[in-house]
This record gives C-alpha cells, sequence and structure tokens, in this order.
C-alpha cells in the first residue's frame, strides 16, 4: 500500500485525550498529521494514552515534529494548516478564536464554547474567515450509533414521536486524573449533556423547547457546592416529537444498558414500526403476534475512542481536501449550545424555555412584498430526494453546443438576467448577494451557450440547517427550452449536495410548474405529503402529469 503525503499538518492543544489524534501520523491512508503539541506543563503525566509515559516520549514515538509550551508559537507556524482543540472548556472560545484568525481551520472537541456570546461570536468568526470548523461530537463517528441513525434516517423505525437519550457518568474518578473539571470549573450541562443533546439532534432534527430540572446526589464533594451535577431536560421538537435527556454526573455508575461494554452514553427511539433502546431493537408485533427482540449490528467494529476519532480525522481532512460542510459544523455546535443554554435559564426560572434557532440559516431570503402584491398563495410542495435507498445520484447530461460550470466573480449581471427570464422579475443584485450566503461553494450551477457565452439555465445548492439542503432557484432561459438543461443543471446540484454528505435534500415547487415536476420525478425526487391538503394535492398532481399515483405515494415520505 502507498504511503499518502503527509501535507495537512495539525497542532492539538490539549494532550489529556488530544494525544489519541497521534494516532493518525500511522495511518497510510491519511495526508494529516501531527506536528506540533501544545503543553504548557512538561512534566504531566497523560491518562489517555499510556499512564505515566512522558510527552516527549509520545512525540518521538509518533515521529511529532515539536512540542511548545505557548500556544502562539503553534500557530505561528506554516506547517500546520488545522489547530485541534481538546483542551479544558473554559479555554475552547478563545483558542478557537486564535486559531481562526491565524487562518487554521478548526477541529474542537465538545463542547464548542460554553455560553451562547461565545457562540454567536464563534459563529460571526467562521463565516467572516470561510474556514471551516469541526465540533467532534464523537459518538457521531462510533459504528453502533452511526447503525442507530441508519435505521432511523431509512424509515425502517417509522416516524418517531418519542425518544430518549442519556450519559451517565460517576465523575470522581475522573476528577482525580484531571482536576481541573473542579477547579475551573467544567460546566456539566455544557460539557457532558451536550452529548445526548446531540444525539437527539442528529436524529430528529431541531429543538424549540425545553424543561430542566438540575440537583445533586452530594457524591462529587470537589465540584463547587452551588452547581448542579444531575439534570433531566424535557425536549419539544417543530414536528410535535418529545424527547427527554438525563445528564448524571454524581452518582454510582451505574450497570451497563447495552449488550457489550461501552460508553455511559445511550439512545431510546420510539417509532410507528419499531422500537430501539441501545443496541437491542423490536419490531411492531400487533395485531396477533408476539414481540422478537434482535440486535442493531453495526457493519464496522468502530466503537471507541480511538477509532471514533481516526474516523471525524478522515471526515475532515474530506471536508478540506473536496470543500465539504463538516458533519457538525459550527452551526450545529452553535445550536447545542443554545439548548443547553435554555435549559440553565429553565432551571433558574422554574418555567419551560424557548431555545435560540438564531444559528439556523434560513434557505432563501424574503423579498420584501410590493405595494401592489398579489395575495399570498398556497403553502409550496416539497419534493425529497431519497438519499438512504441506493438511488443511484444522477449525471448532467448536455447537448453538443452546450457547456456545465459554477459561478464565478463577475457572473451577477448574467444571473440576474437569466432570473428575470425565468421569472424572478423582483430580484435585484443586492438580492442576489443575499442568495449567495446560503450557497455551498462550487455549488451554484449554470448552463452556458458555448457559441455566445450566454448563461441560460441556473440551480442552486443550498444550505438549508442542520443536516438539510435545498436545490433551488432553478431558472432557464425560455429561447433554449426544449434541450434537457434544467434537468442537467438540477443533477449536478443534486450530485453537489450528495458529495458534500447531507441527508437531507429537499426541493420547494408549485403544483402549476408541470414541466419542472416532470424533471424532479426523472432525477429521483419524491413527493413529501404529510397533511392530507398535501396527499390531495399531490394526487392531482400525479393524475396530470400521468404518473401511477398507488406507486408514487408508496414512495413518498
Amino acid at each position: 500500500m502507498n504511503q499518502a503525503k503527509k501535507d495537512i499538518g495539525i497542532g492539538v492543544a490539549g494532550t489529556g485525550l488530544g494525544t489519541m489524534l497521534l494516532r493518525i501520523n500511522q495511518d497510510p491512508n491519511s495526508r494529516m498529521k501531527v506536528r506540533c503539541l501544545y503543553e504548557p506543563d512538561r512534566q504531566r503525566k497523560f491518562q489517555r494514552y499510556d499512564i505515566g509515559k512522558p510527552l516527549d516520549e509520545i512525540a518521538r514515538e509518533f515521529d511529532v515534529d515539536a512540542v511548545v509550551d505557548r500556544y502562539d508559537q503553534m500557530l505561528d507556524r506554516k506547517d500546520i494548516q488545522v489547530v485541534a482543540i481538546f483542551s479544558p472548556c473554559p479555554l475552547h472560545c478563545r483558542q478557537i478564536t486564535a486559531a481562526l484568525e491565524a487562518g487554521k481551520h478548526v477541529i474542537v472537541t465538545k463542547p464548542m464554547c460554553v455560553s451562547l456570546e461565545e457562540a454567536r461570536a464563534l459563529v460571526s468568526l467562521v463565516d467572516r474567515t470561510g474556514l471551516k470548523l469541526l465540533v467532534a461530537q464523537s459518538m457521531r463517528w462510533n459504528s453502533l450509533f452511526q447503525e442507530i441513525h441508519r435505521l432511523a434516517a431509512d424509515g425502517e423505525l417509522g416516524q418517531i414521536r418519542l425518544a430518549e437519550a442519556y450519559y451517565e457518568h460517576d465523575m470522581r474518578p475522573v476528577f482525580d486524573v484531571s482536576p481541573w473539571r473542579y477547579e475551573m470549573p467544567q460546566d456539566l450541562m455544557y460539557g457532558g449533556v451536550c452529548h445526548p443533546v446531540d444525539l437527539l439532534r442528529w436524529v430528529l432534527g431541531e429543538i424549540d423547547e425545553v424543561y430542566a430540572l438540575g440537583g445533586r446526589s452530594g457524591l462529587g464533594k470537589r465540584y463547587p457546592a452551588d452547581k448542579a451535577m444531575n439534570y433531566i431536560l424535557s425536549l419539544k421538537h417543530p414536528d410535535g416529537a418529545i424527547s427527554r435527556v438525563l445528564g448524571a454526573f454524581d452518582l454510582v455508575h451505574p450497570p451497563n444498558l447495552w449488550r457489550r461494554p461501552f460508553h455511559g452514553i445511550g439512545i431510546g427511539l420510539y417509532g410507528t414500526k419499531a422500537s430501539i433502546f441501545n443496541d437491542r431493537i423490536v419490531c411492531d408485533y400487533h395485531p396477533g403476534g408476539k414481540p422478537v427482540e434482535r440486535d442493531v449490528v453495526p457493519p464496522k467494529d468502530q466503537l471507541e475512542h480511538a477509532g471514533e476519532i481516526i474516523g471525524f480525522l478522515h471526515h475532515f481532512e474530506d471536508c478540506i481536501l473536496h470543500d465539504q460542510k463538516p458533519l457538525v459544523d459550527v452551526r450545529d455546535g452553535a445550536q447545542v449550545i443554545a439548548v443547553c443554554a435554555a435549559a440553565w435559564e429553565s432551571i433558574r426560572t422554574g418555567q419551560p424555555v424557548k431555545v435560540s434557532r438564531e444559528f439556523d440559516r434560513p434557505a432563501r431570503p424574503s423579498p420584501v412584498p410590493a405595494p401592489d402584491a398579489k395575495p399570498a398563495r398556497p403553502e409550496q410542495l416539497r419534493m425529497v430526494w431519497p438519499t438512504n435507498n441506493g438511488c443511484a445520484i444522477p449525471k448532467p447530461i448536455l447537448p453538443d453546443g452546450y457547456f456545465l460550470r459554477t459561478f464565478r466573480p463577475g457572473d451577477e449581471q448574467g444571473y440576474l438576467h437569466l432570473m428575470h427570464q425565468g421569472g424572478f422579475t423582483y430580484w435585484t443584485l443586492d438580492y442576489i448577494k443575499e442568495v449567495l450566503k446560503n450557497v455551498l461553494p462550487e455549488g451554484l450551477f449554470f448552463v452556458v451557450h458555448q457559441s455566445t457565452g450566454t448563461l441560460v439555465a441556473t440551480s442552486a445548492a443550498q444550505h438549508a440547517g442542520y443536516d438539510q439542503a435545498e436545490l433551488g432557484w432553478v431558472a432557464g432561459d425560455p429561447g433554449h427550452k426544449g434541450k434537457g438543461l434544467g434537468q442537467a443543471v438540477c443533477a449536478a446540484v443534486v450530485d453537489r449536495l450528495v458529495r458534500a454528505g447531507y441527508k437531507d435534500i429537499f426541493l420547494k415547487t408549485d403544483d402549476f410548474r408541470m414541466p419542472a415536476i416532470k424533471i424532479y420525478f426523472k432525477l429521483g425526487f419524491v413527493p413529501r405529503l404529510g397533511t392530507e391538503e398535501m396527499r390531495l394535492r399531490w394526487q392531482k398532481v400525479c393524475h396530470d402529469l400521468n404518473v401511477d399515483w398507488t406507486s408514487m405515494s408508496e414512495r413518498a415520505v
């Protein structure tokens, strides 16, 4: 096997858990290499790798170029492209800020930061610099949780209307080897409860409201007496689903609730077709059957921190090389902080608290209606591209005389003219600037007429919130219709979104856009039914397009 060139340098801040990143240096399939370690206390012993092994010895073993005792010395190195922050939680925000301002991409262990104000500042800074930030929510790279997520995303559990997640960990032995957790101290809501909160967001989507209780058992005597260590959160989701979180850190560690040795983290998902609790699943057996329990078996064995860390390093490497959105980016990290902040406010007030959704990025800006604007039209139809059923990714096919490319500076006027031709007459150059804020890098596609250089068809790949993306702003020059240009440019967008790792790819359209809906069907999109009204509208659309409704309704979501 050929050794990949090690040309993506990593600097690690925090040499407890952070030393586990060193294994990437021995991975022949990765271009990443830890080149520098930042540790102000060279004599410290390191519990996460080998107890008692000195830092300099570890550095030699893994061919690390330098060990420094000042953070700025690491940031000044030209051979460092990524800073991995595994330091105490209260230091995260300032270290992330310094790394981004030094032009480095960032990996940070959970939590991203420890307040809503810090989250706002970090989102703004990432947006301004254009650099990538990954929050290393390690459970997302754990094979068991990945398989549980797949089962839910593939619809094997049906509609999930009830869920729970927990993180239980006796902190007393952890305090023994990382005293900063009670000295600084670590906020256990942000630093611990964030794990199950992120798992529920991953499966169920965003959280609208939280009611929380906090308390303690009195075992963790070193932790500040005025701070809670045990938490119960009741959560409400936008679609009406409800869930709960248990974060318990002041307790005798309970029995393992998995069939195999595992973390003190778990999840229960209760759907209309099946229920999962950790690594066991029961499918619906009513009427006339008996419950049959089977194991959830992941396709690979990546169950410990070492494997999870290598998993997210490979992912972040791909994000850098292919300009993709990290699975848990700065806005995802900020939204977890928003949930935890609301939980603290609920504990303080004793009332349910709405979760700030300020970190959602709207799918598209809303134009100011003209004074003579027509009444609002009915809610748009939605279609979904089935990412999890093996549907082939469409490929753009163009006739002779046309080619495909993405947006580049200077296209604004031609883009505006094309959108006007497509019926979006309210667009302005300022409006284009707003639209571009939501478009993925290399995500705005044009079909160009080769002989004239004119933009004749377009569609955009847009970030639309947590793990969601939209195919939007489809328009074409009527003088070039009938050549399959709309289908080609939309296929390019689907390919871009799938490559970027989005799991929920959707589009919005109208009942009267029959030619466009026909194209979307050809690309593999299916209706999202939702309400009975939507079902009836889609039934009429299929009838008008001579599409078999029975077959389509079975594939719809």
